[in-house]
């Protein structure tokens, strides 16, 4: 029974078409005779607005492209393989079908099976093509390379002119579009090195393209290879701010400030939001076009170090966002840290500052303190301005650009930021990718001083010199006259004062610089001095020796308010005290100031004692008058305890003559 069943016949023709035998059922054992199918592919291209010829091998025109395709044989599906057979005539169908594909030449015009199916399903016969290699156009267009594309948008796959191009089995036609690059590159018309010697410089370059415009734009050593990252152009940046590529990111340096150690300032809050100058240089007035939708600083001190800085972001605007002195706990809102190397001062972001009359915008976020300032006004602070936690004297605060809407530009004219000196290539780029490049010869960077700080204090036997921070560059050098320098610091151990001179000598990157000179001051140390003795009596010609003990360094020297009581002298450190007669003297015991030690004093109270004697004078005159007035010339011995030799032989004097007779002339009172 089953000999006689009916299987139905399906085609599936991969765009194939023109076949005049094609049966659509058999019985189990019919013959089924199938003529080959005729397939064009056609291949169109357009030129898509692009301006560009599209002509063939011959110089013609062409807008199409029509090529035949070879018939590869039938893929079978729903085939009972144990009965399918195949063959070139109807009286040769002897084939056995087991691998699922017939090929048949391009001779074979007809083909015969005969029982393919059973009666479950029908069977499924499918078209195959030979794949088809083609040459295509040629595109010209002057100043452009241009290409076809899959997609109109050019984001499809992309074939070259004169390219091949590959028919596959199931297509029947397809478009191509044209798409042309311009590959003019940019052409820079001018770039130059800034000719003001400082502790970085630019290249300040100006562009055109005459094409869709340039796009990017930095600076490499490499003269070969473009770089691989560029800074966008953006259209809302000044022209004169310099731009660099940092830490993966584009930045606009949007202020910056060198006060020289106090000579720099600037005047007000207008002058800190508006500014070209070398020293003074602010965009903050337009602070708001390096927004999107947060604020993103970095911010650095060159001289205190050229690896550290604070990055981060925030949504307050700082020229117009003030926050309240408090406790300094706050931050500028949509504060968000991504890199901080200062947190000392209490610091927050930046916002305007409270300490209005001292800088425009700070660190020190709510409170009163001014650190980390941003537009420091005269005087300063402490020969500078504040920075994270001391004084400095530069500071840069850059602006994140590669997260801002970018532009295109046919005349393009920016700075970008150099910190070392030699040999740059700039390159920019257009928006079809084509590059251009220049050598600049950067050589006024300088290398950057160190903080200096001098020594002032009190003698303490200790050398001392000026402390250095920071800088970079170069190699430190110290010089106590300006003339003569050396690689090691400079140091003073005795009072006095000491100017330091300081310079860095520039290594291969950097010319050398000078620095500020700082004064070292060592003040003289007090005197400590005690005597051994403060106080006592002394008798006539008697003596008292007192020690000095001091650690000071000058001359000692003695003094007595009474050279009638007592007078001294010194030796070394030992005082002598030498009674000359009854009262009372004050004796001064001085040291000189010295090398490094201030002049000091101290007292010695001395009692003297009487110096009465009766001395037998045989020279001794008398000059005849009466008790109480008469007066003996006695020249022998008095003279040595007074000025003259004329001594009264009264009572007058402080101790009365007891004894021996006033008769006897050959005695003289000699005493006080």
């Amino acid at each position: 029974v089953s000999k006689y069943f009916t299987y139905s016949i399906d085609y599936s023709m991969n765009g194939g078409q023109g076949f005049s035998t094609y049966p659509i059922n058999s019985s189990a054992n019919g013959v089924i005779e199938i003529s080959k199918p005729t397939k064009t592919f056609t291949l169109n291209y357009d030129v898509n607005s692009q301006g560009a010829t599209i002509q063939d091998g011959n110089g013609e025109d062409i807008i199409s492209d029509s090529n035949p395709l070879n018939f590869a044989g039938w893929t079978a599906t729903g085939i009972n393989t144990s009965t399918a057979k195949y063959g070139l005539s109807r009286d040769a169908i002897a084939n056995s079908w087991n691998d699922g594909t017939v090929a048949v030449g391009a001779d074979d015009d007809t083909i015969y099976f005969k029982s393919l199916g059973g009666s479950a399903s029908p069977v499924t016969l499918t078209a195959n093509w030979e794949e088809e290699i083609i040459t295509l156009p040629i595109l010209e267009k002057t100043g452009y390379t241009c290409s076809f594309n899959t997609e109109l948008d050019g984001s499809g796959t992309s074939y070259a002119s004169a390219g091949t191009y590959t028919i596959t089995n199931a297509s029947t036609s397809d478009t191509l579009y044209v798409i042309c690059v311009d590959d003019t590159p940019p052409v820079i018309v001018s770039a130059t090195a800034s000719s003001t010697s400082d502790i970085s410089n630019y290249v300040e370059f100006n562009a055109t393209d005459a094409g869709s415009g340039i796009v990017g734009y930095n600076l490499s050593t490499d003269g070969v290879n473009a770089p691989s990252n560029w800074i966008p152009v953006v259209s809302t940046m000044a022209t004169t701010t310099e731009t660099k590529y940092d830490l993966g990111a584009s930045w606009a340096r949007v202020f910056h400030h060198n006060n020289h150690w106090g000579t720099t300032y600037f005047a007000n809050s207008t002058t800190a939001q508006s500014s070209n100058e070398v020293d003074r240089y602010s965009v903050l007035g337009s602070i708001t076009n390096y927004k999107s939708s947060n604020f993103e600083f970095l911010l650095e001190y060159p001289e205190i170090s050229t690896s550290q800085y604070n990055r981060w972001t925030q949504t307050d605007n700082p020229v117009t966002t003030t926050i309240a002195n408090g406790d300094g706990s706050a931050y500028a809102g949509g504060y968000n840290a991504v890199h901080i190397d200062w947190t000392s001062s209490y610091w927050g972001g930046l916002t305007l500052s409270t300490a209005d009359t001292s800088t425009f915008i700070n660190g020190s976020v709510g409170h009163g303190n001014w650190f980390y300032a941003i537009g420091t006004y005269s005087p300063g602070w402490n020969g500078g301005m504040p920075g994270p936690a001391s004084a400095v004297s530069i500071v840069d605060l850059w602006a994140r650009i590669d997260t801002l809407a970018t532009s295109t530009s046919v005349n393009l004219t920016r700075r970008v930021n150099v910190k070392n000196n030699g040999t740059y290539y700039l390159w920019v780029k257009d928006s079809e990718g084509n590059t251009n490049k220049t050598a600049v010869t950067v050589s006024n960077v300088t290398a950057i001083c160190p903080i200096t700080t001098a020594y002032s204090g009190t003698y303490d036997g200790n050398a001392h010199g000026i402390t250095v921070s920071g800088g970079s560059g170069g190699t430190v050098q110290y010089s106590s006259n300006n003339t003569n320098w050396q690689n090691t610091n400079i140091t003073r151990t005795s009072a006095g004062s000491q100017t330091t001179y300081v310079r860095v000598v520039g290594d291969s990157n950097h010319n050398t610089v000078t620095c500020l000179s700082k004064t070292i001051t060592i003040n003289k140390k007090a005197t400590t001095m005690s005597l051994s003795s403060t106080s006592g009596t002394i008798a006539c010609n008697g003596t008292a020796n007192i020690t000095v003990t001091t650690d000071g360094d000058g001359t000692i020297s003695c003094s007595t308010s009474n050279s009638s009581v007592a007078t001294c002298s010194v030796s070394n450190k030992t005082v002598t005290v030498t009674g000359k007669g009854s009262g009372s003297a004050t004796i001064t015991v001085s040291q000189a100031a010295g090398t490094n030690y201030n002049a000091t004093s101290k007292t010695y109270s001395a009692t003297g004692s009487s110096c009465v004697s009766w001395i037998f004078d045989d020279a001794a005159s008398y000059d005849g008058g009466s008790v109480g007035t008469c007066q003996w010339y006695c020249p022998r011995f008095c003279p040595d305890y007074y000025s003259t030799s004329i001594w009264s032989c009264t009572a007058s004097n402080s101790v009365a003559p007891t004894a021996p007779s006033l008769l006897d002339g050959k005695w003289c009172w000699c005493g006080k």
